[in-house]
């Protein structure tokens, strides 16, 4: 990589790499697992879950297919499988590292919460959750303002692209919904006024 003109920061141990990830920014993690360090899985929940949102790319062994699919659904971007190609693995670096630039829209972050409206991706203590596309946009108005509290009229202005389209109680079922996903403390209710997130 560093012939192809990359600056690399190599980590040996799995405690020096959680920590620089949580320390620094990186544009792009490659996260090598080792048959030896069944754990390295780990690294990855928690960058996620602390919010990190560098793609990542899984370098394994070719026996190791649950541990790709598990890295996967813990918010891997790509995995590849050793022995490594220079030229394929020089292509999907560049690959990621360009759609990343394209994807520069503000991701929301909140506590355990994480949206991205570009990707349509929403994230609960570094998992992902699939939301309806109501619920997805009850929350990126939540989180747009996390502090302020607001009213279901605001919220209904802000989703509803036609005042047709507004149901009663309808903001109340997107709210339940999204707390039976993330569970009741994270949204408040304030009695006679509407929504906001849980303080952080």
């Amino acid at each position: 990589m560093r012939l192809a003109g990359y600056t690399i920061d190599w980590k040996s141990d799995r405690a020096a790499a959680e920590q620089a990830l949580m320390r620094e920014s990186y544009d792009l993690v490659l996260l090598s697992f080792d048959l030896a360090h069944p754990d390295s899985i780990e690294i990855l929940i928690s960058y996620r879950k602390a919010g990190g949102d560098a793609p990542v790319v899984v370098l394994t062994e070719h026996r190791q297919t649950n541990e790709r699919i598990q890295a996967l659904y813990a918010g891997a971007d790509d995995h590849m499988t050793r022995p490594l190609d220079r030229e394929e693995m020089s292509s999907r670096v560049h690959f990621l590292l360009r759609r990343r630039k394209g994807h520069k829209q503000k991701i929301f972050r909140h506590r355990q919460l994480m949206l991205d409206p570009t990707a349509q991706e929403f994230r609960f203590a570094g998992k992902q959750l699939y939301l309806t596309p109501r619920e997805f946009a009850v929350m990126h108005t939540l989180m747009e303002e996390p502090a302020r509290v607001l009213s279901r009229t605001e919220i209904e202005r802000k989703i509803y692209n036609d005042a047709k389209e507004q149901r009663t109680n309808a903001i109340q079922v997107y709210v339940n919904g999204l707390r039976h996903k993330i569970g009741e403390d994270e949204i408040v209710t304030v009695r006679g006024v509407g929504y906001r997130l849980a303080n952080g």
